[in-house]
């Protein structure tokens, strides 16, 4: 009797002693996904409010580090599908009232909701772009760093 009721509380523990241990690292392993997206829309947004500003006032030293800086986060933490576009908008020569580079940007804008897990199922492209490029950007800018 006494080596059931043993058996039985020793499972028990060991039980309690796997789902704490599953649930810790099941928690971590969640937080890690959090902070990896928290720290892609973190770039992603500073890239396009400094894109913004530069449009807005013209390009200075201190917008220019700021692309510069969004962009190496953009490398560090951006899928490779992000990059990538990036990289053809920034080879392109990144004047941002050229078609081809409004249509880059909106790709760029789309493919980086994309990997921040939102649904882009019903956005075209060509929305964003009207949205981003509709007024306020001035010709000639660029957003190069």
């Amino acid at each position: 009797m006494w080596n059931q009721a043993a058996t039985t509380a020793a499972l028990a523990l060991l039980g309690v002693m796997i789902g704490a241990g599953l649930q810790y690292a099941s928690s971590r392993a969640l937080e890690g996904r959090k902070q990896l997206i928290l720290q892609k829309s973190s770039a992603y947004v500073d890239f396009f409010k400094a894109i913004a500003h530069i449009a807005k006032h013209g390009p200075s030293g201190a917008l220019l580090a700021s692309v510069a800086e969004a962009k190496v986060r953009i490398c560090i933490y951006g899928s490779p599908e992000v990059i990538k576009i990036l990289r053809d908008f920034e080879a392109s020569g990144p004047v941002l009232v050229s078609p081809e580079s409004q249509t880059m940007i909106s790709k760029l804008l789309k493919e980086m909701r994309k990997d921040s897990g939102m649904n882009c199922k019903g956005i075209p492209e060509t929305d964003l772009e009207s949205i981003v490029f509709g007024n306020g950007f001035r010709q000639g800018t660029t957003s190069s760093a």
